[in-house]
């Protein structure tokens, strides 16, 4: 087997350790998007265990203003019609 070798050609240790270089640096890529992903689509941190109530605020005052606006001694009872 005939290599030619230049003065400038990469020798094995140093195309091995460019190897191990660029595996270090994908692996740190690899965890920055692991990480990236992870605050994108993960849970998030500001969650309580109340947090369903929140969104019931208009509809508890909506029930409360109905059951201020007509007393229960006001309301007529229903009138049901004959059938034919």
């Amino acid at each position: 087997m005939n290599t030619i070798t230049t003065p400038d050609s990469p020798t094995f240790e140093s195309l091995q350790l460019e190897i191990i270089q660029l595996k270090t640096k994908l692996a740190w890529y690899e965890e920055q998007f692991r990480l990236y992903q992870h605050k994108k689509f993960g849970s998030s941190s500001e969650r309580f265990e109340d947090q369903g109530l929140l969104f019931n605020e208009a509809e508890e005052l909506a029930e409360e203003a109905t059951e201020a606006a007509i007393p229960a001694d006001h309301l007529a009872p229903c009138k049901t019609k004959p059938a034919a």
